[in-house]
């Protein structure tokens, strides 16, 4: 460190002052920060959420062809394949986790074809998407029958 004179004469010692510290090392927790939550959003989602969302895709897939054509169509769930088809299209869910489709009026049911109905509209027969991932607990998902789009439920207490 160098020294200097003041205004009043006295020595100053050239460096940095706490405030100067202070700043420099918020900033470095801010750019380490940033960094770590950029690394850890690229973690790969577990494939029950990926299959959750190839389900959304596909019912808003169907739902659209059904309004643009004017007609009532139909999508195919098979639990024993694990599989979602209409027309060519088909959505084979992976083996992890317990995914099953169900009515609202028997949500227990554990139906080996299930076939929901998309109308002009744009509505389509109300069912549940449930889930169990493996974890503590199943999740569910209500579908709404006006839009297609999923809905977290609630657990009963």
């Amino acid at each position: 460190m160098t020294s200097a004179i003041g205004s009043r004469g006295r020595r100053l010692q050239a460096g940095q002052t706490l405030l100067e510290m202070l700043l420099v090392l918020a900033l470095m927790v801010l750019v380490l920060g940033v960094a770590v939550a950029t690394v850890a959003g690229g973690r790969a989602r577990p494939p029950a959420d990926a299959a959750l969302d190839g389900v959304a895709a596909m019912l808003q897939q169907v739902r659209r062809a059904a309004v643009s054509e004017g007609r009532t169509l139909t999508l195919n769930w098979e639990a024993e394949r694990r599989t979602l088809a209409w027309r060519e299209r088909s959505l084979t869910l992976p083996g992890t986790g317990d995914m099953r489709l169900s009515s609202p009026s028997a949500p227990e049911s554990r139906a080996a074809r299930l076939d929901i109905a998309f109308r002009p509209d744009g509505s389509c027969d109300p069912f549940i998407v449930m889930l169990d991932g493996g974890g503590p607990g199943e999740r569910r998902w209500r579908v709404d029958p006006w839009t297609a789009r999923l809905a977290l439920q609630e657990k009963a207490p």
